[in-house]
């Protein structure tokens, strides 16, 4: 039995042996996988791929993947400027974790022109844009524009879009009108709004059909502004308002309910309920 399997494992052990020839190919080694470029070609913003003209200091006119190499921050003593004009479709924008600083005399730090769509911008921060909005995509027919992963601070409207755009997982803080403005059929989720002046979040006269969800807003004027119709919003909190947490039209899809002071919890008991068992409840306090 023995001597049965050490035969069988040395010819097993010869045939991976002479399995392949034990030298290499003759010529240079080169990969076989594809670079991060040919997977996703991107772009570096800078003034060779994103020349400024009268209105903007960088302008972004072809499609294609940009990304920021370093904190990019503006002083201008002469006519004013955007940060960054996007006048073309097809865009990402990912800020890798860079800021876009305003030291003075700035417009918008990113301002969408006519006709745009299916915008992506990610991932970093905008602050300081006092004669402008953060991210405007509202003062041109613009749709399809996508931000997430962002901190906006300190601009006079946070963001404001029109049409079918997203706003999700980003801190908006202390503006000196709206933090975001809606769109018609806006998706607005996961978001924390704080500080602004006018109103956390702003949903128009006629923007109508969006659904803002989850977010948290504190220490806005107002939380919630909306006079547009059938919006759903659910699962939203709201508290410290200065003027009213809730300013909402008829006619929209919601449940507000001023959450319940809790009584002590020691140990492995106490509290009270939320004042509502409706999952999709809004709660104001």
């Amino acid at each position: 039995m023995n001597t049965t399997l050490a035969t069988i494992t040395l010819s097993a052990l010869a045939t991976i042996a002479t399995a392949g020839p034990l030298d290499p190919p003759s010529g240079p080694i080169s990969s076989t996988m594809k670079t991060l470029d040919q997977v996703e070609p991107r772009i570096p913003l800078n003034i060779d791929t994103a020349p400024g003209d009268a209105d903007s200091f960088y302008k972004i006119a072809q499609s294609g993947s940009y990304y920021f190499t370093q904190d990019y921050r503006f002083l201008n003593f002469g006519d004013a400027e955007h940060g960054i004009e996007i006048t073309a479709s097809n865009v990402t924008l990912d800020f890798s974790g860079y800021s876009l600083v305003s030291l003075l005399g700035t417009l918008d730090a990113i301002h969408l022109g006519p006709g745009v769509e299916n915008v992506t911008i990610i991932n970093g921060t905008i602050s300081g844009f006092t004669n402008g909005d953060g991210i405007d995509a509202a003062s041109n027919a613009t749709s399809l524009i996508h931000i997430s992963d962002m901190r906006i601070e300190n601009c006079v409207n946070g963001v404001i879009l029109t049409e079918e755009s997203t706003v999700r997982d980003s801190v908006i803080n202390d503006h000196s009108q709206w933090g975001i403005s809606t769109g018609t059929q806006a998706q607005i989720s996961d978001n924390r709004i704080m500080n602004c002046d006018a109103s956390g979040i702003y949903n128009v006269n006629g923007m109508n059909e969006c659904v803002i969800a989850d977010n948290m807003l504190s220490g806005n004027a107002r939380g919630f502004f909306v006079y547009g119709l059938r919006n759903i919003i659910v699962r939203n909190y709201v508290s410290s308002s200065t003027v009213l947490n809730w300013d909402c039209n008829s006619g929209n899809h919601m449940l507000v309910i001023d959450a319940t002071s809790s009584s002590f919890a020691v140990g492995d008991a106490g509290g009270s309920s939320f004042g509502s068992s409706n999952p999709n409840a809004n709660y104001s306090h």
